[in-house]
């Protein structure tokens, strides 16, 4: 997702702690112009150097640095799916971990609600659902007041029980 100054890629992702422990939620930023510069620079592509954010500051490399935990008190992580919604003026995360969903909320993509969980969606151990927010209007990545959320069920044996169900989500 694009950070509130508009300048910086945000992703989020699972991160491994030096207590063996994994994050909830962790996050590294590159500046845009670099990114793109990087992508469509010729026939020679090279990729921006992402900084993780650690203790207050993006000030650790984004391969093999230290990064905080966004939702130190979250459950149910794993795939995390952020978005921007522009009609309550939040990031919107929603988590799967093998078989729970989950959903938290930011004003600035760094401080975030605790988890709050959605359901369970279906189960298979060892293999991750997936869940992404999609938007209504003429562009999908855009939230809205109302929004869907696309997920995989995992109702069987690997490979011929999955699907992909939706729900929509509506914000007051």
């Amino acid at each position: 997702v694009v950070s509130p100054d508009g300048k910086y890629f945000y992703v989020y992702f699972l991160d491994w702690l030096k207590s063996g422990a994994n994050t909830t939620a962790s996050i590294a930023r590159a500046p845009i112009a670099d990114v793109l510069q990087g992508a469509f620079r010729g026939s020679v592509h090279f990729a921006a150097p992402f900084k993780k954010y650690y203790q207050a500051a993006w000030n650790q490399p984004g391969i093999g640095g230290a990064s905080t935990d966004l939702i130190p008190e979250g459950h149910f992580g794993g795939g995390n799916n952020v978005a921007y919604n522009s009609y309550i003026h939040r990031y919107m995360m929603l988590n799967s971990d093998s078989q729970n969903y989950s959903y938290a909320e930011s004003p600035d993509g760094l401080q975030w609600t605790d988890t709050i969980f959605l359901g369970m969606l279906g189960y298979v151990p060892d293999i991750a659902g997936y869940s992404g927010p999609i938007g209504t209007g003429d562009d999908p990545s855009m939230l809205g007041k109302k929004f869907y959320v696309y997920y995989t069920q995992f109702r069987g044996p690997w490979p011929g029980a999955q699907s992909v169900k939706r729900f929509t989500v509506s914000c007051r």
